[in-house]
């Protein structure tokens, strides 16, 4: 797996500083050949969480900028991908606090899916 902090490589210090704040709301998605499915639905459900959160805005563009700056920099047009939003400083009880949001994209490659279907029995 691949970790990008606002679309540079994460350092170990990024990711020690951002494992502890402990506050933050992520979505994942497919990339195939650079184009997510319902990309605009997941930049929505960022802008709320951010919003229900952190009582800050997020820019579609930013998350886009770090999005296409984690795949430039990985070589990839298809993988999973998780964007999680991160408030560095934040304390719940004074959102007045959260200073700085972080923007992390993680990648991993995509998972064939099984070319027999699956059967799920139920239980009584």
């Amino acid at each position: 797996m691949l970790i990008y902090c606002d679309g540079r490589p994460a350092s170990v210090d990024d990711l020690q500083s951002l494992a502890l704040a402990n506050q933050g709301h992520f979505t994942s998605m497919q990339v195939r050949g650079r184009a997510v499915r319902g990309l605009g639905l997941h930049l929505r459900r960022l802008r709320a969480g951010t919003r229900d959160v952190f009582d800050l805005a997020l820019d579609d563009a930013r998350v886009l900028a770090g999005m296409a700056a984690a795949l430039d920099a990985a070589g990839l047009d298809d993988a999973r991908m998780r964007v999680t939003v991160v408030a560095r400083d934040f304390d719940m009880g004074k959102p007045d606090l959260a200073r700085e949001l972080a923007l992390l994209v993680s990648l991993a490659p995509l998972q064939q899916a099984e070319p027999v279907a699956l059967w799920v029995k139920g239980c009584r």
